[in-house]
Parts: structure tokens; sequence; C-alpha cells
């Protein structure tokens, strides 16, 4: 009876290095997935500047119809 609970002992200090493990593990998923969503509040401020440059865009073509407007009248 002793040796099985002996063996009983070796087998649950397994399994608390094994939990241990498991403790680091998830640990290092939610450093990731604090990293992952670090990244994508970059990516949603590149997109913000895209659309922002592409207002721009817009604009400056706004302007060039404008000017090509002014220079159709000059040489017309």
């Amino acid at each position: 009876a002793t040796l099985s609970l002996c063996h009983e002992s070796l087998t649950h200090g397994y399994d608390s290095l094994t939990h241990g493990y498991d403790s680091l593990t998830h640990g290092y998923d939610s450093l990731t997935h604090g990293y992952n969503s670090l990244t994508h509040g970059y990516d949603s401020l590149t997109n913000e500047y895209d659309s922002l440059t592409h207002g721009y865009d817009s604009f400056t073509h706004g302007y060039d119809s404008l000017t090509h407007g002014y220079d159709s009248l000059t040489h017309g």
C-alpha cells in the first residue's frame, strides 16, 4: 500500500509540473494577444491615415480640374 502511495505522489508531482507549464504558456498567449491587439491598433491607424490622404488627393484633383478650366479659358 505504501508503494502505491509513493507512485501516486510521483504522478501528482508530474501533474503539478505540467500545470506549471500550462500556466506559463497561458501567460505567453496573453502576451501575444496583447501584441496582436497593438498591431491591430496600428493597422486601424494606418487605414485612418490612408483615408485622410485619399481625402487630400480628391481635394488636389478638384483643384487640378479647376486649373484646367482656367487653362482652357486662357487658351481660348
